[in-house]
């Protein structure tokens, strides 16, 4: 095979077939690689594409993928230095020459070979970037050969993508009458092969989804309601925004407040559009999460441009907040920031924080920074918090987060943090966490702080009360427990012989009845030790 494809170009199949024999040994499941496309043209809808603000800098995408070395020797393109390494360039300028039919089979047929998973990846990438009309036989004369199984799925997902950026309904026809595999459904492949058909006619993309979803529920006896709108399933959707939005994020994003209402499963499309937009760069990601007049649907843009964001630059994602600080769309982006920035830098975060105002969104991202900060560092976090404003939202929110963290392990020191907090509505939700952590601990310390200093409204301290009555200490292995009265009876009663019966005494004890003979323990034996409390029942037999 090497000799094969270092010499002349091959003439027939049988070079091809001895290349993919060495692909089947050597290629590893490899997480599908987009093809880069550009964003061209865009499909009428309400947006516009605003103007993007030039401060804002690009994201470099760095893309690096020669395919020189994969061409037929001889090849005019291998010019230049004999680097090859300008192709990638000229073929997002479009100058480039198409591959004809025999360069696509001889180089697919060569890179298909490539041991290196990563190489292999890369140059089916830009060559797959060049497939066209004119060479898609030639290349489909070449994977027809490999059998498709779950260790070379992404090598036919980047095939089919490809090719459906030209002709959508063929590759997706494909896909479904021609592959076929053990633990590969025809599905995951026109999954595939919808963004790159979206990416270049979205409105084609969305017909034909729009009548699968309509054929899918009939067959299922479904009906849809007069005037529902047709709503895709998950995957089936996000394939199509993820496509739709290389070619018009306003356009998809139209398409979403048209069809679906808030929720979860909007949430996630917005986050397709997003990802692709920060792609772009930060300058159009921003445009595009500013430009909504739909409150909602803005709030929803701002989240999930925040949480792409903060991966990539916190500092910049910052930045940007700081400007809509305190608006009621970029509360949850200001958590999201906290939340990712934390984690990667936590000083900067912080500083951060300290140069915003007051307000309930600084709070609710500063309640999302003490719930990280406060397990790693309790008397730093804690300092921090004390000289905050008495009184401020920011300070409640924060020791709502900071006592319900440090609660699951010194629950007494929560207990006199929640004594700070002002707003009322706060201290009772941070309560809730302190006490539930407490009471797995020591409860009837738990129940008699919370009797004592009146922080849950009376219902739910009647709740906490009648269960600490249905509840005693058991010491099993060394290790206090809490278990209600109904399974230590259950378990004691698998200690007694036969035809025993157990009941519990008005005082929370147990009487125990066997061959016209009543046993009678008081709680204080079930609270001091479970094993001793078998050897009583045993030895009073």
């Amino acid at each position: 095979m090497i000799h094969c494809l270092a010499a002349n170009p091959p003439s027939d199949n049988a070079c091809v077939k001895n290349g993919l024999l060495l692909l089947m040994k050597n290629t590893v499941l490899i997480t599908l690689v987009g093809v880069a496309a550009g964003a061209s043209g865009f499909v009428a809808g309400r947006l516009t594409s605003p103007a993007i603000d030039p401060s804002v800098q690009s994201v470099d995408p760095r893309y690096n993928s020669p395919m020189a070395a994969y061409l037929p020797p001889g090849d005019s393109r291998k010019a230049g230095g004999g680097s090859g390494n300008n192709l990638a360039v000229e073929a997002e300028s479009g100058s480039s020459m198409p591959l004809s039919s025999h360069e696509m089979q001889y180089a697919l047929t060569k890179a298909l070979a490539e041991p290196n998973p990563v190489s292999r990846m890369a140059a089916l990438s830009q060559l797959l970037s060049n497939l066209d009309e004119t060479n898609l036989n030639s290349a489909l004369d070449v994977f027809k050969d490999i059998p498709i199984r779950p260790d070379n799925k992404s090598e036919y997902q980047m095939l089919l993508y490809a090719w459906a950026k030209f002709d959508g309904e063929g590759a997706i026809k494909y896909a479904s009458e021609n592959l076929t595999a053990r633990g590969i459904s025809a599905g995951e492949l026109r999954r595939a092969a919808l963004p790159g058909w979206a990416s270049t006619d979205p409105e084609a993309a969305m017909k034909w989804l729009d009548e699968k979803t309509l054929a899918d529920a009939a067959e299922k006896g479904q009906e849809l309601e007069e005037g529902a709108p047709v709503r895709p399933e998950a995957d089936y959707a996000a394939a199509l925004i993820k496509g739709w939005a290389e070619k018009d994020p306003y356009a998809a994003s139209n398409y979403l407040m048209e069809r679906y209402e808030h929720g979860k499963e909007r949430e996630t499309l917005i986050g397709e559009i997003a990802s692709s937009m920060i792609k772009e760069g930060p300058g159009a990601a921003v445009a595009w999460a500013e430009s909504f007049d739909d409150a909602q649907f803005k709030e929803e843009a701002f989240e999930e441009l925040a949480e792409d964001w903060t991966s990539i630059d916190p500092d910049a994602t910052g930045a940007w907040l700081a400007k809509h600080i305190n608006e009621p769309y970029s509360k949850e982006a200001v958590e999201d920031l906290a939340r990712g920035w934390a984690v990667k830098d936590l000083d900067s975060a912080v500083k951060w924080f300290e140069t915003l105002g007051d307000g309930l969104t600084r709070g609710t991202g500063i309640y999302e920074l003490m719930k990280i900060w406060a397990p790693k560092d309790t008397e730093l976090s804690g300092q921090w918090l004390a000289g905050l404003p008495e009184g401020s939202v920011s300070r409640d929110m924060g020791v709502s987060a900071y006592a319900s963290e440090i609660s699951k392990d010194n629950p007494e020191a929560a207990a006199q943090w929640l004594e700070t907090i002002s707003d009322e509505a706060t201290r009772q939700g941070a309560a809730q966490n302190v006490l539930g952590n407490w009471a797995k601990q020591d409860p009837s310390a738990a129940l008699a702080w919370a009797q004592e200093n009146n922080v849950l409204p009376e219902e739910q301290l009647q709740q906490m009360q009648q269960h600490q009555e249905q509840m005693r200490n058991v010491i099993v292995d060394g290790n206090v427990v809490q278990l209600p009265i109904d399974q230590i009876r259950n378990g004691i009663q698998n200690e007694l012989p036969p035809g025993a019966v157990i009941e519990q005494s008005a005082d929370g004890g147990v009487i125990i009845s066997h061959e016209g003979k009543t046993f009678q323990l008081p709680p204080e034996v079930i609270e001091n030790d479970l094993p001793q409390l078998r050897t009583s029942i045993q030895g009073n037999r």
